[in-house]
């Protein structure tokens, strides 16, 4: 209950009766009735018959004892519920109007306020403090970016070793098994070990039951290679890897919020890994080493890194098309054309695939993350194409070569196309790149790029670096000429 006193004090505080009325839970006129007798009873205007403690007490007129009662019951239920599934005083005061009850919102907020004040559950936290090496949290977040001028959300894999505060995170294409296991080798290779513990927030992809515990086999598997405990906080206490949840937040913002536009996947992750080395060598609020140098102290309890690297992949087979390719996730790869069966065994990693055949790899092909495209390489049909020269001009891997390759047959080798095969070949033995910086040293000076001279390029003058362009500088030595023999000729 309210008192004049902390009415008045209210009031000459806010200055307002609408404003001293929210504060006291009153009415708007109680308020200036009491103002005006303070005012009056100072100026001996009238004698103080009202003492200054006494309570304010107005009737209850719509909260009687059966509705506040109700509403009591209600909270109380609320206790043994999930506190995603407790009921909120909006939904109490629809039950109220349901049941025949006339009150407002506001009334049943007022309500429950004072119930939750006066009885309601204050849950206790407990501090927590962790050795050197003992712990580390991960959790995945959302990156809103823009990779190759296309707008995508990016999942960001986060790592933070508690007793350092030391931060780690990694782009990933999905949030696939095989990009977490992927994300936390780069992490122990960061680090130079692996920490004892490292605590989760219940993910399906590792947590196949949260409510009996059931973690995936393979996840078990990598663990147990690696040597550390998983662990998972109790469902629905996300505060209690909370050093997780606001890295993960604090990395985003100090990365991303200055720069979200990238040409690759890569690309990004480059600047993210640069943005984390500044985080980390910066001082930390009332910690006296930097994350870097904690990191350094607790290097000396991790376990160490194992011997063998662990296997994450997983073996796929496929069927090979007509068009001597495969499919997997909709996007197409590339056979080489002599393969003999009609059936292919891939390898598929994180970021490449693998066609293999009696334990050998056959092929290789970057990995496509998005659908219905294409990775084809053109050595796999070059036997295609010695009977069939024609259909080079139109061919779908001929079209994904570098502009300059494409120009130099159009310019040169359009009307006799097979000569133009054994140019191709090269690419059998050199990288694309250096085929099109021998090509454009030669076009530079106006001759003719054949497979002789761009194999002459390439075996006498290896590029440094493999940039192209770097035979731009190449000097032709000249020799002067003898004018004496000119003038002899001409006598004769």
């Amino acid at each position: 209950m309210a008192t004049v006193k902390k009415l008045l004090e209210s009031y000459e505080r806010t200055g307002s009766y609408r404003q001293t009325a929210r504060e006291m839970g009153v009415s708007h006129n109680t308020v200036r009735k009491y103002v005006l007798r303070a005012q009056a009873a100072r100026e001996g205007m009238i004698e103080e018959i009202v003492p200054r403690d006494r309570e304010i007490r107005q009737p209850g007129r719509v909260v009687t004892p059966e509705v506040r009662d109700r509403i009591h019951r209600i909270l109380e239920k609320n206790r043994k519920k999930p506190k995603k599934q407790r009921c909120n005083a909006k939904l109490i005061w629809h039950y109220l109007l349901a049941s025949g009850y006339s009150l407002s919102y506001s009334t049943v907020k007022r309500e429950v306020a004072r119930w939750r004040e006066e009885q309601g559950y204050r849950e206790v936290f407990i501090a927590q403090e962790t050795d050197e090496g003992q712990r580390a949290e991960f959790d995945f977040g959302k990156v809103q970016l823009t990779l190759d001028n296309v707008p995508q959300s990016t999942p960001q894999a986060s790592f933070v070793l508690n007793y350092s505060l030391y931060r780690f995170a990694r782009l990933t294409p999905r949030e696939t098994l095989m990009d977490i296991i992927q994300a936390h080798i780069a992490f122990f290779h960061d680090i130079g070990g692996v920490p004892e513990t490292i605590f989760y927030d219940n993910p399906r992809t590792i947590i196949l039951d949260p409510k009996t515990g059931t973690w995936n086999p393979g996840f078990l598997a990598f663990a147990l290679h690696y040597g550390f405990t998983p662990h998972t906080c109790a469902v629905r206490a996300p505060h209690e890897k909370g050093t997780i949840e606001q890295s993960v937040k604090y990395i985003r913002q100090s990365a991303f919020a200055k720069q979200s536009e990238f040409p690759s996947l890569d690309a990004a992750n480059q600047y993210l890994k640069d943005i984390l080395s500044e985080i980390n060598g910066s001082s930390v609020y009332q910690r006296p080493l930097t994350p870097r140098d904690g990191l350094i102290k607790e290097q000396e309890t991790f376990k160490p890194l194992p011997t063998l690297e662990f296997s994450n992949y997983s073996m796929v087979t496929a069927r090979i098309s007509k068009y001597s390719t495969v499919t997997f996730e909709t996007n197409k790869y590339s056979v080489p054309e002599r393969y003999p069966g009609r059936t292919v065994t891939m390898k598929v990693f994180t970021d490449r695939i693998e066609m293999i055949s009696d334990n050998e790899v056959v092929a290789t092909h970057q990995r496509i993350y998005g659908r219905n495209q294409y990775s084809l390489d053109i050595c796999h049909y070059i036997e295609t194409f010695e009977y069939k020269p024609g259909s080079l001009a139109n061919a779908r891997v001929f079209k994904q070569l570098h502009a300059s390759i494409q120009q130099v047959y159009h310019d040169h080798y359009r009307d006799n196309p097979r000569e133009f095969l054994p140019l191709l070949c090269l690419l059998k033995e050199h990288s694309a790149r250096d085929l099109v910086a021998a090509i454009e040293v030669l076009t530079d000076r106006g001759m003719l790029p054949t497979r002789d001279l761009v194999h002459c390029i390439l075996t006498h003058h290896p590029l440094p670096g493999g940039e192209p362009g770097a035979f731009r500088g190449l000097d032709v030595t000249v020799e002067q000429p003898d004018l004496k023999v000119f003038d002899r000729l001409m006598e004769a």
